[in-house]
């Protein structure tokens, strides 16, 4: 019956049919709602308050130590005023102003006054700087990541003056508080609150200033810079916990994430056309000098430092151990890669940002911007070879010639689309990078003092955790420097009482640095391999023959310091192997080779300037652009000259054809250029040396080859000779003797006459090897005649050190006064010195 009276069911049934009971649960039913209702709104409240406890706690939480610096505050200053009557009483207080002051009772009213006003105007001047930030946030950084927006926040400088407008409003609210509770007001409050008033006045002077910057990006990125700094210097041994894990990979995350905010800043200033002359270029500026630092520091970090992050390197299977690919063979899976430490993740994220930058430019064609800041990389490269990082720099040369330089200088040079100027600087800079690296390197090795390294290995104590890094040394070394030291700990653990000499420390990293330069060394020789020959003949391919001659030109002297530089080079690598006595895997040197490559390497550019000839005469002389055709011309007068030396008919047959075109060309244009001078004698000392030039080269393929036996050098030079005199004979010796006989008859120094006495000292050296006939008595002041089997050396060769002999002289009398047209014709030269080269040694 209970049960039957309590179902629901039931119960409708039963009172259904009454008025009274619907009305009374009408009122059950709306009680029991207001009663649901007023809970809820006590949940949301208890929620509401929990969520605001929350806010506030978040507000607070970078507050704590404003409000800890305020209460430290406050307690000083009462208890300043609780022992002020004792302080008032010093000997050298007392009879003071400041004795007077504190004796004083100061006035309540005009210190509560004073309170007010210090908190307000503190109050607006917050204001002021928030409205100011928020301005160039709205307007200038409105869309950019947040990362970029927090600088603002970071910005020192701003929280530093929030900090002295906040510690000013709440020290004034404090002690309007505690001037309610005391009676008296505190002595020391308002010299406080002057020194934060005046503080916050100046201060927003100099930040009111600063406002008008906000919106240049570099505003920023020094802040960035010196963060991503401050990781680096921690990252290295020196750093906080280096050694620790934990620590490295810290540092690592707040490093690359600084590094992306730079980056984003680098990518905005470059889009905003009223940063990109200017700023942006400071922005490269400055990440180039981050990299450089990084470089000189990275060899002070652990080698599996996490610092380095990771990168996957995935395996091939058929070049895979048998361990790993019978593991992925059972299991039907990929073989697993590798997880190696990426050593150049920084450089890569920097680099690769400039990079985009300049693509950009190249896009967009604006080439001074381009020119700028492919001018900061020549430095970088230095820094790159200085310490080590060869292999980066050759793929970051090999990155700029695909991305940059093929797409400025060949396809815009193609559509008309870039200036000669500008193609030709463009070029010039990306010839150098491989040299600059180069450079770098050899600077390393001429500091690599050997003998000093040893003494300091020698002191080393290898039981410190940082002793491998105390060395700037390759990576390579710095990792056999880790293994001598865990040795040495494994020793230490172990107890056992051996301990590496330190003949075999001082052999392993001598033998690791070897390699070292080993390994640069072949870096650098396939990038001169490569990228010279390759990108001279593409520009030549395309017609591109000025930007082929900078190319060349480049080359050249790149192959002049490698000339001198494996000379240090082998020396050094000589010293790493003295006193050696491991049989180790040493790098298998072969000096002779290299030096043949260099020799190759120099002789190739030569001669591939020396065909650029014919079509680098220019129409017009414009002092804006480099003379590559004079250059060109020079540069293959002396290889000329060298292949004489060495009897090289080959090379020489190529060469001079080019040679005596581009005389004749350099005639034309420096007569076209100075024969309006006013001094017609000066005039004709710079028509005539191209041409006295051509007599020298032409005397001494003469001479040289009487020297070598190798009649066909002096055919190659009479046949070209013959073919430019078989025209107008006459007029052109007429124009030749014209300028011979001024060339003898001047009285002073011709403009390239240092280099003639320099090839007459290489001859006369070359002379003074043969040997000589024995000596005659009755001759006291005269050496012996040479032996030889050409009578014309054993006439010309000198026999005292001051004669050297005149090429020019030789030519004219053996070739020129021989012809039929020149038979009335003077040339100049002595009618002695003509009888002399003809045989009459009287």
């Amino acid at each position: 019956m209970i049960r039957n009276f309590l179902n629901k069911e039931y119960i409708y049934a039963r009172f259904g049919s009454h008025r009274l009971f619907w009305r009374i649960r009408s009122i059950f039913l709306n009680k029991n709602f207001e009663i649901l209702r007023s809970i809820f709104r006590l949940q949301i409240n208890i929620e509401s308050a929990r969520e605001e406890t929350s806010a506030i706690k978040e507000l607070l939480k970078n507050a704590k130590s404003s409000i800890i610096g305020v209460l430290l505050i406050t307690i000083c200053i009462c208890l300043f005023e609780y022992h002020i009557n004792t302080i008032a009483e010093l000997d050298f207080i007392r009879d003071s102003v400041i004795g007077e002051y504190l004796l004083r009772q100061l006035d309540s009213s005009t210190y509560t006054q004073l309170l007010i006003i210090v908190a307000t105007i503190a109050g607006v001047f917050l204001g002021l700087y928030f409205t100011a930030i928020t301005a160039v946030i709205t307007n200038m950084y409105s869309i950019v990541p947040n990362n970029i927006k927090q600088l603002f926040i970071r910005d020192k400088l701003g929280n530093t003056y929030i900090r002295i407008l906040s510690l000013s409003v709440a020290l004034s609210v404090v002690m309007l508080v505690m001037n309610l509770i005391y009676i008296y007001p505190f002595h020391l409050l308002p010299i406080v609150l002057a020194f934060l008033s005046v503080s916050s006045v100046v201060a927003f002077i100099q930040l009111g200033k600063r406002a008008f910057f906000l919106s240049d990006s570099i505003f920023m990125a020094s802040e960035l810079s010196n963060d991503i700094r401050r990781w680096i210097r921690r990252s290295t041994y020196k750093g906080w916990r280096w050694n620790d894990p934990n620590f490295q990979e810290h540092y690592y995350k707040r490093a690359s994430k600084s590094i992306s905010t730079l980056i984003a800043l680098t990518t905005i200033s470059r889009r905003e056309s009223k940063l990109k002359e200017n700023s942006h270029y400071i922005l490269i500026a400055n990440i180039t000098a981050i990299i450089c630092y990084y470089l000189s520091l990275k060899h002070l970090i652990p080698s599996d430092s996490r610092w380095f992050g990771k990168k996957l390197q995935y395996e091939q299977w058929y070049l895979t151990e048998s361990t790993e690919l019978e593991r992925a063979s059972k299991g039907d899976i990929t073989l697993q890669p590798k997880e190696l430490p990426d050593i150049s993740w920084l450089e890569d994220e920097l680099l690769e940002a400039i990079i985009l930058g300049l693509e950009e430019y190249a896009t967009i064609d604006d080439k001074e911007s381009l020119y700028k800041q492919l001018s900061l990389l020549t430095n970088l490269f230095n820094d790159m070879g200085e310490h080590w990082s060869i292999k980066d720099g050759q793929k970051w040369c090999n990155r700029i010639t695909d991305k940059i330089f093929m797409k400025v200088v060949i396809e815009k040079s193609q559509a008309k689309g870039v200036q000669l100027e500008y193609s030709i600087a463009i070029t010039d800079i990306c010839a150098s990078l491989p040299i600059r690296l180069e450079l770098g390197l050899m600077k390393a090795i001429d500091t690599l003092k050997i003998e000093d390294f040893r003494k300091k290995l020698i002191k080393n104590n290898w039981a410190r955790d940082s002793s491998p890094y105390r060395f700037s040394m390759p990576l390579n070394v710095v990792k056999a420097l880790e293994e001598i030291r865990d040795s040495t700990a494994f020793e230490q653990v172990s107890k056992i009482s051996y301990e590496a000499p330190c003949w075999y420390i001082i052999e392993i990293a001598s033998n690791n640095i070897d390699w070292a330069l080993f390994n640069c060394w072949n870096i650098i020789r396939s990038l001169v391999e490569s990228w010279y020959a390759e990108t001279g003949r593409k520009l030549s391919d395309e017609k591109l023959f000025m930007q082929a001659a900078a190319v060349y030109m480049r080359a050249i002297e790149f192959a002049w310091k490698l000339d001198r530089h494996i000379e240090s080079l082998e020396k050094t690598s000589k010293a790493l192997r003295e006193g050696a006595i491991l049989d180790l895997n040493r790098p298998k040197w072969e000096w002779n080779k290299e030096k043949e490559f260099v020799t190759k390497f120099r002789d190739e550019s030569t001669e591939e300037i020396a065909k650029l000839i014919p079509n680098l005469f220019p129409e017009t002389i414009d002092p804006n652009l480099p003379d590559y055709f004079g250059g060109a011309v020079h540069k293959t007068g002396e290889s000329c000259f060298d292949a004489l030396m060495k009897g090289n008919v080959r090379r020489f047959r190529i060469l001079f054809q080019f040679y005596f075109k581009g005389i004749l060309g350099v005639f034309d244009q420096v007569h076209s250029q100075v024969v309006k001078w006013k001094e017609p004698s000066k005039a004709l000392v710079w028509i005539s040396e191209p041409i006295i030039d051509l007599f020298e080269t032409s005397g001494y393929s003469f001479m040289l080859a009487e020297f070598h036996n190798k009649p066909k050098i002096w055919q190659i030079t009479k046949e070209i000779w013959d073919e430019y005199l078989s025209q107008d004979q006459e007029k052109r010796l007429k124009l030749m003797a014209e300028l011979s006989f001024h060339y003898y008859k001047k009285h002073i120094i011709s403009p390239r006459a240092t280099l003639r006495v320099q090839r007459q000292f290489r001859f006369r050296d070359l002379l003074k090897e043969l040997p000589r006939q024995e000596g005659d008595s009755s001759e006291l002041f005269f050496k012996p005649p040479v032996k030889h089997s050409s009578r014309f050396i054993r006439f010309i060769a000198p026999r005292d050190d001051l004669l050297l002999p005149d090429a020019i002289e030789v030519f004219i009398v053996m070739y020129l006064m021989r012809l039929p047209a020149a038979a009335n014709i003077d040339f100049g030269v002595r009618e002695a010195n003509v009888r002399y080269m003809q045989g009459d040694r009287e």
